[in-house]
């Protein structure tokens, strides 16, 4: 594994000064400048990342303009060695300073597999495209960075994520594109790379581990795909009659509760008003048809009284029969006769 004392020993061998030193620079500050913005380890680490990715993106249109004006053909792509050479270096760069950085600022973000192995193979890569003036194969090549550029842009603003756009912009870029080129340059090595197989051979050795990347992003949507959606949130409302305003309260469970409402009239305040008010109509009604039930029942024994008295022709009425005779017509306007269903009353006067 490689270390910043390593890299500072070898790079005056394999980096001259020049754009390589300016980029440093320019990408040191780019990072202080943008670090007081974010917070978390992670999003400090994608500074730099993010920065590479769409500068290489930039870089590789003049190269991806030709490569189509062509016909999709790699003889098509222009040297272009002053700008590819600067660009080759910004890589470079960009390799160095986010290992250096990383060691001191994001450590627990720079891994061995991805962080130091990644970027000291690289940086390796680079330096042989810059002596063998291939860098016109890493430049349009750059153009694998746009999902880079689009994770880091994703890391650093999460409102912007979208793993689709992602999931098609790496596979177009690093799977499709990535094949098409090394097919093409194997093919065409003889005019494009002066017969040799080299730059195909290293995008070879690449292409596994895009694979693999792309295969864990597709595990991640149909890991994504079966996890249950969340239930909505239940809402209840205890409503009181009150003047203040409501104080509402969450409990652990998720449901919001409020504690008082505002007496303003609601349409749910309103239909329990009317419910309540048919209740207690009804329950009046259900009382006084009771209570008028019960005096009935209370009354029968004297009814019966009076009627055996003028079916047997008696004249003498006990207090009970007086009291219900009393009753009746004070409740119903009727006389007696009425009530019990006698046409009218036997002869003689009741005393």
């Amino acid at each position: 594994m490689s270390s910043p004392l390593s890299l500072a020993v070898m790079l005056p061998t394999i980096v001259p000064a020049g754009p390589f030193t300016i980029s440093v620079g320019l990408l040191v500050t780019i990072f202080y400048l943008f670090r007081p913005l974010y917070t978390t380890s992670k999003q400090i680490s994608w500074i730099l990342t993010t920065t590479a990715g769409a500068v290489m993106t930039l870089s590789s249109l003049p190269f991806l303009y030709c490569y189509a004006q062509a016909g999709a053909d790699v003889t098509g792509v222009p040297l272009l060695p002053a700008f590819a050479y600067v660009t080759n270096r910004f890589f470079q760069g960009y390799l160095v300073t986010d290992l250096a950085i990383g060691a001191v600022v994001y450590r627990d973000q720079v891994t061995l597999s991805t962080g130091w192995v990644h970027h000291t193979i690289y940086l390796h890569i680079v330096e042989l495209a810059i002596r063998r003036s291939w860098m016109h194969v890493f430049c349009i090549a750059g153009v694998m960075e746009f999902p880079t550029f689009l994770l880091g842009l994703m890391c650093l603003r999460p409102r912007l994520r979208n793993n689709t756009v992602f999931a098609v912009a790496f596979f177009t870029t690093r799977i499709a594109f990535h094949i098409a080129l090394l097919w093409s340059y194997f093919v065409h090595r003889d005019v494009a790379l002066g017969g040799s197989a080299v730059p195909a051979m290293i995008l070879a050795a690449v292409l596994p581990m895009h694979a693999l990347w792309f295969y864990g992003c597709l595990r991640g949507f149909v890991r994504r795909a079966r996890t249950p959606a969340p239930q909505p949130t239940t809402i209840r409302l205890d409503i009181y009659a009150s003047a203040t305003p409501p104080i509402l309260t969450a409990s652990p469970a998720g449901v919001v509760t409020s504690q008082e409402v505002a007496p303003h009239e609601t349409v749910v305040r309103r239909s329990m008003r009317i419910r309540s008010r048919i209740r207690r109509r009804a329950t009046q009604a259900f009382v006084t048809r009771s209570e008028h039930a019960r005096e009935l029942v209370r009354a029968l024994p004297a009814l019966w009284e009076i009627w055996w008295s003028w079916e047997s022709g008696l004249r003498a009425v006990t207090p009970h029969a007086m009291q219900a005779r009393g009753w009746i017509e004070e409740r119903t306007g009727k006389g007696v006769s009425d009530y019990v269903g006698l046409a009218s009353p036997p002869a003689g006067n009741v005393a």
